[in-house]
């Protein structure tokens, strides 16, 4: 019984492994040029929104461009000091705070500075 269950969870691993393999072949061949940014969003809690920025920061740090390139983060809920403790832990990281009023014209103008 117990070799049955380890051997069913070989297959699965096995089967999900060459399937990722297979993706990372095919996007070599068919997109060899072609990178494309991906970013975490993340609306922000009271109390604990640099902690959430943090971990967040943490995995991209971690897992690099497989996670995420950058973190968008909407700071609707905090208050002031919040946000002013979230601004100073954000410099020098692709972090950006927005509100989820203003996030499609904040996403249009950071666009702006990167191709600048």
């Amino acid at each position: 019984m117990v070799k049955t269950i380890l051997l069913l969870l070989l297959i699965v691993f096995s089967v999900t492994g060459i399937c990722e393999f297979v993706y990372i072949i095919r996007m070599f061949f068919f997109l060899p040029k072609k990178r494309f940014d991906s970013y975490a969003f993340v609306v922000l809690e009271k109390e604990c929104a640099v902690k959430q920025i943090t971990f967040l920061w943490q995995k991209i740090r971690w897992n690099g461009d497989s996670f995420a390139h950058g973190i968008i983060a909407v700071t609707d809920n905090l208050d002031t000091k919040e946000i002013m403790l979230c601004r100073e832990y954000i410099k020098n990281k692709n972090i950006l705070l927005c509100s989820l009023n203003g996030i499609s014209k904040d996403i249009n103008l950071q666009g702006e500075n990167l191709n600048a």
